[in-house]
């Protein structure tokens, strides 16, 4: 395993940086949903079907 020098340690992270935004873009504006989604599934029977409207992709910016 060979150590990354320190330009590639740099690149990494603001690649994760800038991921880390858009998901934290992404989890603000589904969040509500997703929980209000969430929060009506059965917990105790995971046969169950349940009928979901399609999820709505979020426009990227």
């Amino acid at each position: 395993m060979n150590n990354p020098t320190f330009g590639e340690v740099v690149q990494n992270a603001r690649r994760l940086s800038i991921q880390l935004k858009r998901f934290s873009n992404f989890t603000h504006a589904g969040l509500d949903e997703y929980l209000s989604v969430t929060q009506k599934l059965p917990t105790n029977d995971s046969h169950t079907l349940i009928q979901r409207k399609p999820v709505q992709r979020l426009k990227s910016k």
